[in-house]
């Protein structure tokens, strides 16, 4: 799954060798889980349940800026005030301390996230 940064998102079934459009829909970040494909957007956080075709705001989450997934179903990410959230399956937030506005999030499981800011790196339990 990627943005080209032009045309919207595209997707790969084999690795990389071949790739096809989806969603026309610009993203700030994007993340995987078995759940589907979530998209940062202006409109909010966005799921895609058919292999980013298309998409709906999820009416829950928090006004993330970043999204990582890992293991576990696990969904973190890190809202425009520098918040951090996790998540499963998107339903319901949890928020954490406030790290301010992060550059990268790499999320491992539900209970471990890793956060870097131009200053820091922050282990988010």
């Amino acid at each position: 799954m990627g943005f080209d940064g032009t045309t919207g998102l595209l997707a790969s079934t084999d690795s990389g060798n071949s790739w096809t459009a989806g969603a026309s829909l610009p993203t700030a970040s994007l993340a995987i889980t078995d759940a589907g494909v979530w998209a940062v957007t202006t409109s909010g956080l966005q799921l895609s349940t058919d292999a980013a075709r298309t998409f709906s705001v999820v009416p829950a989450a928090p006004p993330l800026s970043v999204v990582s997934a890992g293991t576990d179903g696990a969904l973190w990410g890190v809202d425009v005030d520098g918040n951090p959230w996790r998540s499963r399956g998107g339903r319901t937030w949890q928020m954490h301390s406030s790290i301010g506005p992060v550059d990268a999030l790499t999320a491992s499981n539900y209970d471990n996230a890793y956060a870097a800011t131009d200053q820091s790196l922050y282990a988010l339990r």
